[in-house]
């Protein structure tokens, strides 16, 4: 149970560290995700942060649903968050199973 707890913790850290992330990406102008179903108009601070978190969110467990874009330096960071999303899952099974061996013959 403490083993789903702490990846648990792990995901969730690694989503807001990320949203955070591509919320100063965006203020600072080096990049941006585009969000296609909805006109932008200077986006409040909380709300950008809102849009940062679904973004990481649906990035980190590789759903992408196509409607928001990173652009500029947002790319780079949604790849390595892409990236890290997809060994998390491999890291549980290693962690649950460290002592398993495949049994030759059987």
């Amino acid at each position: 149970m403490t083993s789903f707890l702490l990846f648990g913790t792990i995901y969730l850290v690694l989503i807001v560290l990320f949203a955070v992330i591509y919320t100063a990406i965006d203020m600072s102008g080096a990049g941006t995700i585009k969000e296609h179903y909805l006109e932008e108009t200077n986006l409040s601070l909380p709300a950008l942060l809102l849009r940062s978190l679904y973004f990481s969110l649906i990035t980190i467990f590789a759903v992408g649903f196509g409607d928001i874009t990173p652009f500029g330096l947002s790319r780079l960071f949604a790849s390595i968050q892409a990236f890290i999303g997809f060994l998390m899952p491999i890291a549980i099974v290693i962690h649950l199973f460290p002592n398993e061996e495949r049994r030759e013959g059987n």
